[in-house]
């Protein structure tokens, strides 16, 4: 008896640590002293992490860090610009979790990875510049709870997009060019819902979206669309807007 109850602690305590997936993600984690044995990272040690900053940075060896979504005292995840963009360069980076706290992605955060699947970013209120970009081959359907600004998914592999826009404000703001649009280049989008609060599409917002064949808008006043559909089928005619029954005439 006494065996089995030694056993069974033993088994108890192994368990107390986060099994990581990807050994590459663990050693840097404790070469950055989030363990507070020095044995293993526990949920506690996690949520006492507040920044990850640059330590993943241009990462090549790591691949899955879906135990990210542990790390709950997170808020944002990324700064303002590309030198401390916390996954900028993960090139072999396959699959992430976005912890439920995290309101903000930083520029450049998840930049030229290889994410497979967009992460659940609902609880997100902003997405800034180059968030996601190059990010070819993530697939899937996308909400964000906020704002999207320029390049946030430019050359990424999303099938849908629902912008809420919670407040006032522009979608893709600040795009200036081609390579800018904040959904520019996502040739398998077919589908864009954009929230309320939206007053102006940027020039460029849907550069090269081949497939968008759909624009549920569901401001009650159009916003300005400045130049936001060419080069996609709404820029030839093609295309259907859904807009507020009480809006049609607006529009």
């Amino acid at each position: 008896i006494e065996i089995i109850e030694g056993f069974a602690s033993l088994k108890k305590w192994k368990l107390a640590y986060i099994v990581f997936a990807d050994a590459a993600v663990e050693r840097v984690l404790m070469a950055n002293g989030v363990s507070s044995d020095g044995i293993g990272i526990t949920k506690k040690d996690a949520r006492l992490v507040n920044t990850i900053g640059v330590w993943f940075k241009s990462n090549t060896d790591i691949r899955s860090f879906k135990e990210l979504r542990f790390f709950e005292s997170l808020t944002m995840i990324g700064y303002n610009n590309q030198d401390t963009a916390s996954f900028d360069g993960c090139t072999n980076l396959q699959e992430v979790e976005i912890p439920a706290n995290v309101l903000e992605i930083g520029q450049y955060a998840f930049s030229n990875c290889d994410l497979r699947q967009v992460p659940d970013l609902s609880k997100v209120t902003q997405v800034r510049a180059w968030a996601f970009t190059n990010n070819a081959n993530m697939r899937g359907n996308l909400r964000v709870n906020g704002s999207v600004s320029q390049g946030a998914f430019y050359n990424t592999g999303i099938d849908t997009a629902y912008v809420f826009m919670s407040g006032t404000g522009t979608l893709s703001a600040n795009s200036n060019n081609n390579a800018t649009g904040a959904f520019g280049k996502c040739i398998n989008l077919k589908s864009v819902t954009i929230g309320e609060g939206c007053t102006l599409i940027r020039q460029f917002t849907f550069w090269g979206c081949e497939l968008l064949q759909e624009i549920i808008c569901l401001a009650t006043t159009p916003p300005t669309l400045n130049a936001g559909f060419t080069n996609t089928p709404f820029a030839s005619g093609e295309g259907v807007i859904y807009v507020p029954d009480a809006s049609v005439e607006a529009y």
